[in-house]
């Protein structure tokens, strides 16, 4: 299966144009296009342990590509293609894609020691339509926290972080869990019921457990309990 190559170099710049437009200029990010380039590799023998095919060598060489200026930040972004990484996957950058070069389709891995074997694959243009339509959605974000990597990594990294939701969503699962449960309260007797200070889970409790979805996490760390009235006669 081909891929309509400009159509990809498009999508794939405007995903980075997206992520430089969250970021703030003392940054210091140079945009270089063409990942050869940006990474001084040969075009013609990159020296890879998997042969590039003509397309995906095409495309490698129209994209954008963000790199720190001195010691400015990287910006981690997905996707890696296969043996290509379009931005080198170093310490606890998360995963992306890989592209099954045969048919030019492709799959998301959660993190670069994953496995592409046994995976679904999908055209790599829809994916990356999908990926842009999830930064414009809120549910992919630029992490701009200053925290350093733990692997030794003399530089901060700042990358898309999958949130999985977009506050408003959030907002209103709260909202619905106060309703839901004022209208239980009212059907019993005694009292209504009152909102209190405490949690569901605290965030302690919650990271004894992992994994909990980002959603679940969020939620549960953050919807307050209820003095319900019990109802006549219970223990």
């Amino acid at each position: 299966m081909s891929f309509d190559v400009a159509r990809c170099i498009s999508l794939h710049n405007t995903v980075v144009s997206r992520a430089i437009a969250q970021l703030s200029e003392d940054l210091q990010l140079t945009i270089i296009r063409n990942w050869f380039t940006a990474y001084n590799v040969k075009a013609s023998n990159p020296g890879l342990p998997v042969q590039l095919t003509v397309p995906l060598k095409e495309f490698l060489s129209g994209i954008d590509i963000v790199k720190p200026r001195s010691h400015g930040r990287r910006v981690a972004f997905t996707p890696f293609l296969d043996m290509v990484r379009l931005y080198r996957n170093n310490g606890e950058d998360p995963g992306g894609l890989v592209m099954y070069l045969d048919e030019h389709t492709v799959s998301f891995l959660e993190t670069s020691e994953d496995e592409p074997g046994g995976v679904g694959y999908g055209p790599f243009e829809g994916t990356l339509r999908r990926h842009l339509s999830y930064i414009d959605a809120g549910k992919f974000f630029v992490d701009t926290s200053p925290q350093l990597g733990s692997w030794g990594d003399t530089m901060s990294i700042q990358g898309w972080r999958y949130q999985g939701y977009i506050p408003f969503e959030m907002e209103n699962t709260l909202d619905l869990w106060n309703q839901v449960v004022d209208s239980i309260a009212s059907r019993m007797p005694g009292s209504p019921t009152t909102e209190t200070d405490e949690v569901l889970i605290p965030l302690f409790v919650l990271d004894r457990y992992q994994p909990i979805p980002l959603f679940a996490r969020e939620f549960l760390s953050r919807a307050r309990k209820h003095d319900c009235p019990r109802a006549s006669g219970s223990r």
